[in-house]
């Protein structure tokens, strides 16, 4: 696949997943308990819960596909630091989707069970890997200026926003923040949009005739 259409189709996959994420997470917000609190599924049935789960791995997945176009778009620098950051970023991100899938599995224990614990342990530690893959990676993208105006400091944005704002509201409510979540979701959608105008600018760039081709 050309390198301008993977792009597109990764930022594509990556507004909508993160759209399908904000969604579900409000519905989810809104919904009458149906167990009670200190049950991993809260406030959905166990076996609602687990079809959520299924649909928040998938959008997990969605999202990590703009991290691959973000690679493969080479807006990175090639220093060591940013190389390893991409490869931290694909790895805590991807490692996120089996993650969902976990709390779909521990859907009916309680959180503060053996179970919950270590699923949540892996989760945060895979979003931290990839939120910190991200920084580094983004100031990689910053430095090489492949990328231009706003759209250059999306992937940072996307990392630092975990540190900055998920990460200590998550610690001091202990449970992640329907809008603190859904700003984390907006990220992805203005890295998404990076992407489709590389796309969209590197499509133009290859089917623009030379001078050359244009003198008679």
């Amino acid at each position: 696949m050309p390198t301008s259409s993977f792009v597109r189709n990764a930022g594509i996959l990556c507004i909508g997943g993160a759209l399908i994420a904000m969604t579900a997470n409000a519905l989810s917000a809104q919904a009458d308990p149906a167990v009670a609190e200190d049950i991993t599924s809260y406030p959905l049935s166990t076996r609602v819960f687990v079809v959520a789960q299924i649909l928040f791995a998938l959008t997990q997945a969605m999202m990590l596909m703009g991290v691959l176009g973000l690679v493969r778009a080479h807006a990175i620098s090639r220093t060591r630091l940013a190389t390893i950051g991409a490869w931290l970023a694909v790895i805590g991100i991807g490692l996120t989707v089996p993650g969902e899938l976990g709390f779909g599995i521990i859907a009916s224990s309680e959180t503060d069970s053996a179970s919950a614990m270590i699923v949540s342990t892996f989760f945060g530690l895979a979003t931290l890997m990839g939120s910190f893959g991200l920084i580094l990676a983004g100031i990689g993208t910053i430095r090489t200026r492949v990328w231009t105006s706003w759209r250059r400091f999306t992937p940072l944005i996307v990392g630092a926003y975990y540190f900055v704002v998920l990460l200590p509201v998550f610690i001091a409510v202990e449970v992640g923040n329907l809008w603190a979540i859904t700003g984390w979701n907006i990220c992805f959608i203005l890295l998404g949009l990076a992407l489709l105008h590389h796309a969209s600018t590197t499509a133009q760039e290859t089917t623009e005739p030379s001078e050359l081709d244009t003198k008679p």
